[in-house]
């Protein structure tokens, strides 16, 4: 007789979110402008022009909405984090892959989570992989690449969600990420919401206005 404590989990929600206007999807696949999103070896994805979109753009006031009420509850109630401390998008962004086109492994940089929905999706449009950092020690040191008889959330190096309409994932933003190469032959669209802390918290005896800033 045994028991296993999965100490110090890394906590990815998945929620379903409500459904879109249709008159809403219009105007984010064809109307709102995009820009090519790169590294220096090759354009890889489409991004919108406005890094501020569920803020800058009337027309997703209904996807805003469903943004933050998600997003609150990852924090209340997944988190569980103080009712003093609250929480801002600090970015939010709608990308489009094309057929072909992926995103490299990455983390996001100076927020405290992210939350990603998806908008239009096609089966083998491109899964969202998760990849275990190598100085990521939950298990064994980096000089250390064990084999295992059975893959687990424990020992695994990277776990995959597949994408659904209205499917919206939130994750710590340390994470690293990326989204495999979109062969659904049809154009796939996501929206990215980075988001920070906001309030006064009484181990730190000042705001987290002060690093938003």
């Amino acid at each position: 007789m045994s028991t296993t404590i999965n100490l110090f989990p890394v906590p990815i929600s998945i929620f379903e979110s409500p459904e879109l206007p249709v008159d809403t999807m219009d105007f984010i696949k064809n109307k709102l402008e995009y820009m090519p999103w790169h590294s220096k070896e090759n354009h890889y994805l489409d991004i919108s022009k406005s890094f501020q979109v569920l803020t800058d753009c009337q027309e997703l006031a209904q996807l805003k909405a469903n943004t933050i009420n998600i997003a609150n509850t990852y924090w209340r109630d997944i988190l569980c984090v103080d009712l003093s401390l609250s929480i801002s998008i600090k970015h939010s962004w709608i990308t489009r892959h094309k057929p072909g086109q992926y995103n490299r492994p990455h983390i996001h940089n100076n927020c405290v989570f992210v939350l990603t929905t998806y908008l239009d999706t096609y089966e083998n449009c491109g899964n969202l992989i998760f990849k275990k950092n190598t100085h990521y020690l939950n298990l064994f040191p980096a000089m250390l690449d064990v084999e295992y008889h059975t893959t687990n959330l424990i020992n695994c190096k990277d776990y995959s969600i597949t994408p659904k309409n209205n499917m919206t994932v939130c994750f710590p933003s340390h994470l690293e990420h990326e989204a495999e190469v979109n062969n659904s032959g049809q154009n796939r669209f996501c929206l990215t919401a980075d988001f920070f802390i906001r309030g006064t918290t009484n181990r730190a005896g000042r705001g987290f206005d002060t690093y938003f800033n």
